[in-house]
This record gives structure tokens, sequence and C-alpha cells, in this order.
């Protein structure tokens, strides 16, 4: 049994070496179309202003399944295309919680976010096929 588990093991890595490079081409276009869809969409899904989302969008591919990733690096990305859950945000010095003019306290009971998903629906329109 385990020499069958190897040899499929080894079957597997060759034909994903031999991929490996049209999967990098296919993430890398993933990737620019989804910058062109972003474009297009009007208007943006989010309330903050576009240039805040899908700054440093990037793919990456796991060297050992050939799975693409597509991501969003902006620190709050997650919580906009899925949700937030209510939680506390507390002031991490004596200062109150502030946005704009508008000031909280030290401790704010956030009621948490609705998902407004921005990125899987532009890549699910670009490749309709794709696993979900």
């Amino acid at each position: 049994m385990t020499d069958n588990f190897s040899m499929s093991s080894d079957w597997r890595r060759q034909v994903l070496d031999i991929c490996m490079p049209g999967i990098r081409n296919l993430a890398d276009e993933l990737e620019a179309q989804v910058h062109v869809e972003w474009q297009k969409t009007e208007p943006h899904p989010y309330s903050r202003p576009p240039s805040q989302l899908m700054k440093d969008v990037y793919s990456e591919v796991d060297p050992e399944t050939g799975v693409i990733t597509v991501g969003d690096s902006a620190p709050y990305a997650l919580d906009v295309e899925f949700d937030t859950k209510p939680h506390i945000i507390k002031a991490h010095g004596n200062y109150s919680l502030r946005s704009g003019s508008h000031y909280f306290g030290q401790i704010v009971h956030h009621p948490g976010t609705k998902a407004q998903p921005y990125l899987r629906p532009i890549v699910y329109r670009v490749y309709p096929d794709l696993h979900r």
C-alpha cells in the first residue's frame, strides 16, 4: 500500500510541476481581470472610497496543491467581504475614541457590520465556473 501511495504522490508532484507555469499565469490573469472588473463596478458596493479597497489585490498559488487564492491586503478587507460580529473597541491610552469630530469615549460597544461582498462577486463574474 505504501508503494502505491508514494507512486501516486510522485505522479501528482510531476503533474503539478508540469502545470505550475500555466497555473501561475492563470493566477496573474485572474488578478489583472479582477482589477479591470473593479474599475467597471459602479457604484462600488462598499461605502468607503474605492481607493481604500482593491489597492493591493494579490494572487497566490499553493505549490503543493496548485490552488489559487485571490485576496485583498487591506487590513479590513475580510471584515467587509464577510462581516463582523458585535465587539468591544477600547482606546489604547487615556483618550477618547473618535471618528472625525465625533467622540465616543474610551470604550465602544460596536454592533458589528453586515457583509458587503466586493471581491467574490467580481471573481465569480470573471470566472463563473470556479469552485465556490
